[in-house]
């Protein structure tokens, strides 16, 4: 069962590195929900775009592809019985930062997740692989473009299938823009 697993992480890896050059940012991200931990790493590709410009500050979009590793171990309150799942996810991302993008920042993101099996958990059972990822986060950007951010994540199939319960995680981000 996990070596299906493991090719899927090898492949996303593969992907998420042959397309580094594309992008300018990469993260992890860390965290639990749900008794389930996870962890993620992402690469960024920023729009050259800026909306509501407005003293020194701005709305920034940007694009993020990402990779996540959900982990259980005491699946539904059961010792030892465990819960190993990939997350696929694409998320377009809207930041309020600083023009110089320094600094402290807010921002908020909508995407699409697929989970290579049903997250089943803590009273909370998934009805689809196919989930809608949305987030808000508070960060800060330092000098040398490594970024720090408390972030909370929550997942949702949007009700297109019965049972949908949300999974939420609060999450810390490590990141560098390139």
């Amino acid at each position: 069962m996990l070596f299906p697993s493991k090719h899927l992480l090898c492949i996303g890896l593969l992907s998420i590195s042959a397309l580094a050059n594309a992008f300018d940012g990469i993260s992890a991200e860390f965290g639990e929900g749900n008794q389930t931990d996870l962890i993620k790493i992402a690469v960024q590709k920023t729009l050259d775009e800026q909306y509501w410009q407005s003293n020194g500050n701005h709305f920034a979009p940007y694009l993020e592809a990402s990779l996540a590793n959900w982990k259980s171990d005491d699946v539904q309150n059961i010792s030892g019985q465990k819960q190993n799942l990939y997350d696929f996810g694409f998320t377009p991302v809207l930041r309020w930062q600083k023009d110089n993008r320094l600094g402290w920042y807010g921002e908020a993101g909508i995407g699409v997740h697929y989970l290579t099996d049903l997250y089943d958990n803590n009273q909370k059972k998934a009805s689809t692989k196919f989930q809608f990822g949305d987030h808000i986060a508070i960060g800060y950007v330092f000098q040398n473009k490594i970024e720090i951010a408390l972030k909370f994540q929550h997942f949702s199939n949007a009700s297109i299938k019965k049972p949908n319960p949300a999974m939420n995680f609060a999450l810390i981000k490590l990141g560098y823009a390139f």
